[in-house]
């Protein structure tokens, strides 16, 4: 199902929900309230659900000079995942702990952010895989669904122990897994790296301290990275780490 289909129909769907809970327990103003609460929703979806995490962090876009060459080297390889056509990139720095993130904004709009630590500690042929392993993060995550988890993960925030379950049940169900495992095979088959070379950098990147965050809060839908809080009910749609070192290399490092 296209991204756009699937936006129709979850918001279809929502909104007649609200609309007949709302009428079934107080009638006409039931009905009036719901509405007025399913058009809040959807705003909050579609535009502040990247800000609402965003908001946690502390973050510059790198803009004007590139002192560290990697805009220019994000620029250079995304032809290569775009089939030609332009996409605006838009680089991020943290000051506070956190995993790399990316998300799009349809069609053509992509944001990454990265730690402000986190090129220094890579040599450069890391950093060419590491460029190739966020473009593919990029190209293959969907747009809409982690926008739609990570509002309700935050949503529920002093219910996480009920609620993160099922939104991480419902993650799994729409194969958010596969994406992860599908963007690391794209990127070591585009990076030219070998498996045993590209297994170590994602092990690498795990073990850095400053990508584990614990106020950092519906973040793990746009994390490129297995969350350290990875457990069987709660997986924010992510595969487990050892799945995904199996996957590139064949072994667990």
């Amino acid at each position: 199902m296209r991204t756009l289909t699937q936006v129709w129909v979850f918001f279809v769907t929502l909104t007649i929900t609200l609309l007949v809970i709302g009428f079934q327990l107080r009638g006409r103003l039931g009905l009036f309230l719901s509405f007025l609460f399913s058009l809040f929703l959807i705003y909050i979806i579609l535009h502040r659900g990247v800000l609402l995490f965003k908001n946690q962090l502390s973050y510059k876009e790198q803009l004007g000079s590139d002192p560290t060459g990697f805009v220019k080297l994000l620029n250079t390889l995304n032809i290569q995942y775009t089939g030609g056509q332009h996409m605006d990139l838009h680089l991020f720095f943290a000051k506070d702990n956190t995993p790399p993130l990316v998300w799009k904004d349809y069609p053509n709009k992509g944001f990454i952010v990265i730690h402000e630590s986190l090129l220094e500690h890579l040599t450069e042929n890391e950093k060419k895989i590491l460029a190739h392993f966020l473009l593919s993060h990029l190209k293959m995550h969907p747009t809409f669904r982690p926008r739609l988890f990570s509002v309700f993960e935050m949503g529920f925030l002093h219910l996480q122990f009920l609620f993160s379950p099922i939104i991480s049940l419902v993650a799994t169900l729409f194969r958010s897994p596969q994406y992860y495992l599908q963007s690391d095979l794209m990127s070591l088959q585009n990076s030219h790296a070998s498996s045993y070379e590209f297994g170590y950098f994602l092990k690498k990147l795990h073990d850095f301290k400053f990508h584990s965050s614990q106020k950092l809060h519906g973040a793990e839908y746009f994390s490129v990275l297995t969350s350290r809080k990875h457990s069987f009910l709660k997986n924010y749609g992510q595969p487990r780490l050892r799945t995904r070192f199996l996957t590139v290399m064949g072994f667990v490092p």
